[in-house]
């Protein structure tokens, strides 16, 4: 997925940009007015290149921040999603008791205390913020 989507941003950033440069130099190259060397073209290619490739990963980078605010809309307090994610860990802490075998009860609280742990790393950590 991620390699997809560099992919994606790559292709787009790049022939955005060369697609520029072909339309600041195409009358000049058509026409023949001016003389355009190799060496200038690349430049323009390069700059038009770069630009491009920089507003497609800035663009992308916002894309993906706003996925991830997204669910702080859904919820209507903060807290609620965290007792969301908690009643389902624990429902799957007693379905995987009754379906393997052994103390749902045990496998439920299990689930819950190491899903607190990760929470816990996780406002640890921020990564989003």
């Amino acid at each position: 997925m991620i390699a997809s989507r560099l992919l994606f941003n790559v292709a787009l950033g790049l022939t955005d940009g060369l697609l520029t440069a072909l339309v600041l130099t195409a009358g000049v190259l058509f026409h023949g007015a001016t003389s355009v060397g190799i060496g200038q073209a690349l430049r323009v290619a390069a700059a038009a290149a770069l630009s491009g490739l920089f507003t497609v990963f800035v663009s992308d980078y916002a894309r993906l921040r706003g996925e991830l605010l997204e669910p702080a809309f859904i919820w209507p307090r903060p807290w609620t999603a965290f007792l969301a994610a908690s009643i389902t860990l624990a429902t799957i802490g007693l379905a995987l008791g009754r379906i393997v075998g052994g103390r749902s009860l045990v496998r439920a609280v299990l689930l819950l205390v190491g899903g607190a742990a990760i929470a816990l790393t996780g406002v640890w950590l921020d990564v989003v913020s």
